[in-house]
């Protein structure tokens, strides 16, 4: 059946009704035109609004999300072995002027009182360091628990003395500079095998017999 020249005109009129509707709502197709010069072609809306590149970004976006979690999680890693509660340039209290101002510089986390004693360890980081392992090897050589190359496997002190080197937060001992290099390629993997030397160390004499975080759960409960 064929429907009448009044029924397609009625039937158009609610068809124009729906696209002005949509269009209002801004919910109206988009077009596509050409980019000047490159042959390429980007959606603008049918509005006329003026086109912008999909790949165009800007020069004061912040920084990715997932870098500012891993700097927070260095942080938090790097802090429990962090070995001065002051500031490594003024010697005053962390929390002297507030929260403290904690910085990764070169992957190693350096702590301050705030931001003037930040300023100042930019102009001589090296010297900041020197003060940061220093604490470090006298904190942690006492109970370091492994008496050979992390690297080599030979005994430390068979070749002089030990080289030690700071990672992180972390003392790190060689039997010679030549194992440097290769400890620089995997540093993860060795540090990996002090804290197992580590936890064989102390756990014949673990006090504990409890999660710390789940009262009254004994540590075997769970397997």
């Amino acid at each position: 059946m064929f429907r009448s020249r009044g029924m397609r005109t009625a039937t158009f009129a609610r068809t124009a009704a729906i696209l002005a509707a949509l269009t209002a709502a801004g919910c109206a197709s988009k077009k596509t035109e050409p980019l000047p010069g490159t042959g390429e072609s980007a959606t603008t809306p049918a509005t006329g609004g003026e086109a912008r590149p999909e790949s165009a970004t800007s020069t004061d976006a912040a920084p990715a999300p997932s870098l500012v979690n891993m700097d927070a999680r260095t942080i938090a890693t790097q802090k429990p072995t962090y070995p001065f509660d002051t500031c490594v340039e003024c010697g005053g209290a962390l929390t002297a002027h507030g929260a403290p101002k904690d910085i990764l510089e070169g992957g190693r986390l350096v702590r301050f009182c705030g931001e003037a004693c930040a300023s100042k360890f930019a102009s001589d980081p090296a010297a900041a360091f020197a003060k940061i392992d220093a604490a470090i090897i006298a904190a942690q050589l006492p109970t370091y628990p492994l008496d050979v190359c992390v690297i080599e496997g030979g005994k430390l002190g068979a070749m002089g003395e030990p080289v030690r080197l700071v990672s992180g937060t972390r003392l790190v001992q060689f039997c010679c500079k030549d194992c440097e290099p290769a400890f620089a390629k995997d540093p993860a993997a060795a540090l990996a095998k002090i804290d197992a030397a580590m936890i064989a160390a102390q756990l014949p004499t673990y006090a504990a017999h409890e999660c710390p975080l789940m009262e009254g759960m004994a540590l075997d409960a769970m397997g």
